[in-house]
């Protein structure tokens, strides 16, 4: 549950500040971010191949291929009604490409979190990403969006 303990810690922080935070997840991850009181919604779970020590196996996941590209489009088709119907100012993704896709899709500024750290932190699968979607407090927002992402000034939110 790495992604979506991250996006939790960050959410806290987020919500600390005066900002509305909702995420979405899949399977267990959606019931423990509910659990912790935050707004989630349940989307198809996207996930790959781990071996049995752990690693990511890049084969083993291109035999689910077609499977996992139409659960990723039922996904994206989904991020896009959540986002549509939230109307972030931001969105934060910890390695979901579908709230990435979706933002672009509706021309809503997106960042991407990767996990780069390689070997054994996760053994098996089960839908432990995390995404969430940042809407900042009313003070806090601009009277139109920036066509192009601006470098980060300070508050991830405020950019």
């Amino acid at each position: 549950m790495g992604h979506a303990s991250r996006m939790a810690a960050l959410a806290e922080r987020l919500v600390a500040s005066g900002n509305e935070v909702m995420f979405s997840s899949s399977g267990e991850v959606t019931k423990w971010l509910r659990a912790k009181g935050y707004n989630c919604n349940d989307v198809p779970l996207v996930d790959v191949v781990f071996t049995d020590s752990g690693s990511f196996s890049a084969k083993e996941t291109m035999k689910f291929f077609p499977i996992i590209n139409a659960r990723m489009s039922r996904q994206v088709v989904k991020e896009i009604g959540n986002l549509a119907r939230f109307a972030p100012d931001v969105t934060l993704s910890d390695s979901m490409v579908s709230t990435v896709v979706a933002s672009k899709f509706l021309g809503i500024r997106s960042v991407a979190l990767l996990n780069l750290r390689g070997g054994g932190e996760r053994k098996g699968g089960g839908g432990s990403s995390g995404r969430s979607r940042v809407r900042r407090a009313p003070e806090a927002r601009s009277s139109r969006r920036p066509s192009r992402p601006r470098r980060p000034s300070g508050r991830s939110t405020s950019s």
